[in-house]
């Protein structure tokens, strides 16, 4: 079975935590908080590490969501700010927003666009929670949720308008006990990747305005690709810094991690 528990850390980061008690005729046991003070939410991702030469000032995202697969079990955490993006700023319209969610014996994290069709996120999964059966495993369910969004986002940004990012970490467990950390970004996928597992694949997913976490944990940031300096290399220079850059990275054992 699965053990889900909420709280608020000190920076914010409501939690959802799935740990793993899927075993046979094994109870459920008190999980103390994985996260200390919150910052360990805030760690590496393998997946998403470019060099990005976009101005970084010139698009606001704002929200931050991580998952992490351990041997043990697995963590999605979120913030709560929802925030409006009016020129020259973001507008901050409440501190309480709901990112991460439990869908059954399933958790969901999301980041990018708040609104589908003048509805939160939130009141969207409050609708297909009536979609999740209890045979569903997590491939099931991923696959389920993906095309219920597809056609909710599908209808509400058509490819002849503007398509905002709309994304979700969803993780859970298959049906032979394999928790799995899979994500989906409308508009450019609209089926599951998988990004981590407990078993094969421990790591850390990680979504939305990240420049934070990349600068503490790779060690630089990834918008070094818009400095002038890195634009008068030559192209074989720049393959040769970007190919060097991630061996800043911090070595994190994730394999040898636990979440209690």
């Amino acid at each position: 079975m699965l053990r889900l528990s909420w709280f608020r850390a000190v920076v914010l980061i409501p939690v959802f935590l799935i740990s793993l008690l899927n075993a046979q005729n094994q109870s459920p046991q008190s999980i103390p908080n994985p996260l200390g003070n919150g910052l360990l939410a805030m760690t590496i991702n393998h997946s998403y590490t470019h060099l990005d030469t976009n101005d970084p000032n010139s698009s606001l995202h704002g929200t931050v969501v991580v998952g992490i697969a351990l041997s043990d079990g697995i963590v999605l955490a979120g913030d709560s700010r929802l925030t409006q993006e009016t020129f020259p700023q973001a507008r901050v319209i409440s501190d309480r927003g709901s990112k991460v969610f439990g869908v059954g014996k399933f958790g969901v994290a999301t980041y990018g666009d708040a609104f589908l069709q003048k509805r939160t996120i939130a009141s969207w999964i409050d609708d297909f929670r009536a979609e999740v059966k209890p045979s569903d495993d997590i491939d099931v369910f991923a696959d389920r949720f993906a095309k219920f969004f597809r056609d909710v986002y599908t209808k509400g940004h058509p490819a002849s308008g503007v398509q905002p990012i709309l994304g979700f970490l969803m993780a859970g467990y298959d049906s032979q006990g394999k928790g799995k950390l899979l994500v989906v970004e409308f508009p450019k996928s609209t089926t599951p990747q998988l990004s981590a597992d407990t078993q094969d694949k421990q790591g850390i997913q990680w979504n939305g305005q990240t420049d934070v976490i990349q600068r503490l944990v790779m060690g630089f940031d990834p918008a070094i690709g818009a400095l002038p300096a890195f634009n008068s290399l030559t192209v074989d220079e720049q393959k040769s810094l970007g190919t060097q850059l991630p061996r800043l990275q911090y070595n994190i054992a994730w394999n040898a991690l636990r979440t209690a």
